[in-house]
C-alpha cells in the first residue's frame, strides 16, 4: 500500500475513532465535533480512493466533498443521493 494511502487511512480510522467515543461519553452529545471528525473521515477515505485509483494524481488539498466524488466517479458509480449528502457533510469542515 502506497504511503500516502496508508496515511489517509489511519487518519480516517482516528476520526473514526473519535467520532465514536464522543458518541458513548458525551452525555450532552456534541453533534458539530462528532459531524467535524465524520467528514474528516469520509473525506480522506476519498482521497484514498483517489491515491489507489490515480496513483500519480496530486490530491488536492480540499474539504469539499462533492468536489472529491466528481473526482472518483471515473473509477466508480457515485449515486446523486451520495452527492446531497456530501453537500450536508461538508458543511461540517469546520466547527
Amino acid at each position: 500500500m502506497d504511503n500516502e494511502v496508508a496515511k489517509f487511512i489511519r487518519k480516517a480510522e482516528s476520526d473514526k475513532i473519535v467520532c465514536e467515543q464522543l458518541d458513548a461519553v458525551t452525555a450532552k452529545k456534541q453533534c458539530a465535533v462528532i459531524c467535524y471528525h465524520a467528514q474528516q473521515m469520509v473525506e480522506k477515505i476519498i482521497k484514498a480512493l483517489l491515491k489507489t485509483a490515480h496513483p500519480n494524481m496530486a490530491i488536492q488539498r480540499t474539504h469539499d466533498i462533492g468536489f472529491l466524488l466528481e473526482q472518483i466517479a471515473d473509477v466508480c458509480d457515485v449515486p446523486d443521493e451520495m452527492m446531497g449528502w456530501a453537500e450536508k457533510l461538508t458543511t461540517y469542515e469546520s466547527y
